[in-house]
C-alpha cells in the first residue's frame, strides 16, 4: 500500500479517501485484475489481524457522498469497516479465505467496488445479497471455490466492461444475475458449475477476449445470441446437457473455436454468418451428426474432426475452397465427395482411423497440397489413394512425399 497522509489513515485495516486524499493511481491492480499472463493477480494487500464480529451497523444511503477505501479483506480484518456509518467505495473487495462465512453482515456499508471484486476460498458461503445495492460495479469479478453459493445477484451497476469475468468450482451455482449489462468482456471464464442451467444475465454481451465454459450444466446458451466476436478463442468443453450451439447464430468473427467432449451436441446450430474462420476444432462428440451452420464457410485455417463417430458426411463444407490444415479422425465419414469446391490445403492433411471411409475422390480438384498423411483407414483401398494423390492431384502438386501407411490392401 502506498505511504498517504495521516489525515487519510482510519484505522490500520483499510484506508479511506476523502475529498483531500489523493485517490488511487492507474498504477495500482485490483485484486482479480489479470496479469501479464492473463490470470487475476494474486496479491492481497496488506496483512490484518485476526477475525472478528463484524457487528451490524445498518443500512446506509448509497445515493450520496461515498468515502474511498483503498481495500477491504473480508472477514480477515480486525476492525469493523461499517462502524463509521458512512458509506464506502472501495477499490478492491476481497471475500475469503474462510471456511466458516456463511453471509455478508458486516459489509452493509459497501455501496462501490470500483476496480475488483473477488470472492475466493469460502465453501459455506450462500448468500451475497447485501452486494445488490452497488452502484458502481467493478471490471474484474472472481469467484472461486464457493460451492455453496447458488446465485450472484444482480447489482444496480452492470460490471464495468470490458470486464474480466472468472466463475470457477461453484457447485450450485443457478443463476448469474451479476452480469447484467456486461457488454463486452478481456475473458468471460465459467468452470465446474454443474447446476447452472443456462447463461441468463449475459444476454448484453456483444464481444469478448476469450470465452471458456468448462464443465457446466448448460442446456441451452441462447443468452449468447448479441455475441458477434470473439478475438482470441472460443471453448465449449465437457457441456454433457449441451445439444446445439444454437445461441452463436450472431457470431460474426472468431479466432478459434474449440469444441469437445459434449456428448449431448448434435449439431452446431451456428456460425451460420462466418466465411472466414481461424480454427474450429471438433473433438469427442459422439453424437454430432452434422455442421450445420458452417455453410457459407469459403475459407479457414484449421478444420480438425476427431472422435465424431456420428459425423458421416461434410455437405456443409460444400463452399470451402481453401484451408491450411485438415485433420479427420476417428470420423463416421464414408467419403469426402462434399469437398470437391477445396482447391488448396497449403500446410497439412491428415485421414487417419475412418474406418467407413471407402473414397478420397472428392479431393481430386486440388491444385497444391503441402503435406498428407493417410494412416489406419481400414476401408480405404491403398491402390485408390495412390490414384487419387499420385495421379489424380500430380507429384508435381504435393509439398512433399506422402505417408501412407495401414490402410486397406490394394483390391
Amino acid at each position: 500500500m502506498r505511504t498517504l497522509r495521516a489525515n487519510c489513515l482510519i484505522g490500520a485495516i483499510f484506508t479511506i479517501f476523502p475529498a483531500a486524499c489523493v485517490a488511487p493511481t492507474a498504477g495500482d491492480k485490483a485484486a482479480g485484475e489479470p496479469s501479464e499472463d492473463g490470470s487475476p493477480d494474486g496479491d492481497t494487500g496488506e496483512e490484518h489481524g485476526d477475525s472478528g464480529d463484524s457487528g451490524d451497523s445498518g443500512e446506509v444511503d448509497c445515493s450520496g457522498e461515498l468515502e474511498r477505501v483503498r481495500r477491504i479483506e473480508w472477514p480477515a480484518i480486525a476492525d469493523d469497516p461499517c462502524a463509521s456509518g458512512k458509506a464506502l467505495s472501495v477499490f478492491n473487495l476481497q471475500i475469503g479465505p474462510d471456511a466458516a462465512l456463511t453471509d455478508l453482515s458486516g459489509l452493509e456499508c459497501v455501496c462501490a467496488v470500483e476496480s475488483g471484486l473477488t470472492i475466493e476460498d469460502v465453501p459455506a458461503l450462500a448468500s451475497i445479497d447485501v452486494l445488490e445495492q452497488i452502484t458502481t460495479a467493478p471490471s474484474s469479478l472472481r469467484v472461486k471455490n464457493a460451492p455453496a453459493l447458488t446465485t450472484l445477484p444482480r447489482l444496480n451497476a452492470p460490471l464495468t466492461s470490458p470486464a474480466y469475468v472468472d466463475i470457477e468450482q461453484v457447485d450450485n451455482l443457478t443463476s448469474i444475475e451479476m452480469l447484467s449489462g456486461l457488454t463486452a468482456a478481456s475473458s468471460f471464464k465459467i468452470i465446474d458449475a454443474p447446476a447452472l442451467r443456462d447463461l441468463t444475465g449475459a444476454e448484453a454481451l456483444t464481444e469478448a477476449e476469450v470465452v471458456q465454459i468448462q464443465r457446466v450444466g448448460l442446456q441451452d446458451i441462447d443468452a449468447l445470441a448479441s455475441l458477434t466476436t470473439v478475438t482470441e478463442y472460443l471453448e465449449f468443453r465437457d457441456c454433457e446437457a449441451l445439444t446445439d450451439l444454437a445461441g452463436l447464430s450472431g457470431l460474426q468473427t472468431a479466432e478459434r473455436v474449440y469444441l469437445a467432449s459434449n456428448d449431448a451436441l448434435e449439431q452446431l446450430g451456428a456460425f451460420d454468418q462466418l466465411t472466414q474462420l481461424g480454427e474450429l476444432t471438433l473433438q469427442s462428440s459422439p453424437r454430432l451428426t452434422q455442421l450445420d451452420g458452417l455453410r457459407m464457410l469459403t475459407e479457414a485455417e484449421e478444420l480438425s474432426f476427431s472422435g465424431v463417430e456420428a459425423l458421416t458426411g461434410l455437405p456443409e463444407l460444400a463452399q470451402l475452397e481453401t484451408v491450411d490444415r485438415l485433420w479427420l479422425s476417428s470420423t463416421g465419414l464414408t467419403h469426402l465427395d462434399d469437398l470437391a469446391a477445396l482447391t488448396t490445403i497449403d500446410g497439412l492433411l491428415t485421414l487417419q482411423g475412418n474406418d467407413q471411409l471407402t473414397s478420397i475422390s472428392g479431393l481430386e480438384g486440388l491444385t497444391w497440397l503441402g503435406n498428407v498423411t493417410v494412416r489406419g483407414n481400414h476401408s480405404l483401398s491403398t491402390c485408390h489413394i495412390n490414384e487419387v494423390l499420385l495421379e489424380a492431384i500430380g507429384e508435381e502438386h504435393l509439398g512433399a512425399s506422402p505417408i501412407i501407411e495401414s490402410n486397406a490392401p490394394c483390391e
